[in-house]
């Protein structure tokens, strides 16, 4: 089985246990839409997809794997999120079943339209959701992203910056500009 992984953030520089053909990634992925709307455990701002945000074309790599469940624990092992296996999504082409917590049909479509080309038998991507209101109590904004940033420690936003400005050059979302702005100007 070929598996595809795809990547729009840290991925593509920080692969760390994540296993891949030739450590080679491929600029040219399906479009998702994407935004730095996660806070991490270590108080970064995170790119995760949500169907609210503006689309960005991905990127996309080669599993080492030709198993489906052991390309989806790689992944979620680099992704330090190997006890919740849901925050991998998947779509296996061959049976055309899906797991993902958001975008189901449009993924599907859209995914499947991208493959024609590429002919792999399953993508996978990591799949966590938007988390400003459990993780601030503030509903996600732009606004509230940059009241995050500030309330963060010296050490918290060297962190918090270092990841908004090692996104990769294709990934512009729409709060990317006045993220690193104001990244930039603290």
């Amino acid at each position: 089985m070929k598996i595809g992984i795809l990547g729009w953030g840290s991925l593509l520089t920080e692969q760390r246990e994540l296993e891949i053909e030739n450590n080679k990634w491929y600029k040219d992925g399906p479009f998702v839409p994407v935004e730095f709307a996660r806070i991490s455990k270590d108080k970064r701002l995170t790119l995760v997809i949500h169907p609210a945000f503006d689309e960005v074309q991905t990127y996309y790599t080669v599993s080492t794997f030709t198993k489906l469940d052991a390309a989806i624990a790689n992944l979620a092992l680099r992704e330090k999120t190997e006890k919740k296996l849901e925050n991998i999504a998947y779509i296996n082409f061959n049976s055309g079943e899906i797991r993902s917590k958001k975008l189901q049909d449009e993924l599907k479509k859209n995914f499947s339209i991208w493959n024609l080309n590429k002919k792999f038998d399953a993508l996978i991507w990591t799949d966590l959701d938007e988390n400003f209101k459990a993780s601030i109590n503030q509903p996600f904004s732009l606004e509230a992203s940059i009241k995050h940033l500030k309330s963060l420690s010296q050490s918290e936003f060297e962190e918090a910056r270092n990841y908004i400005l090692k996104a990769p050059d294709q990934t512009i979302t729409k709060h990317r500009k006045t993220l690193t702005d104001f990244v930039n100007l603290r």
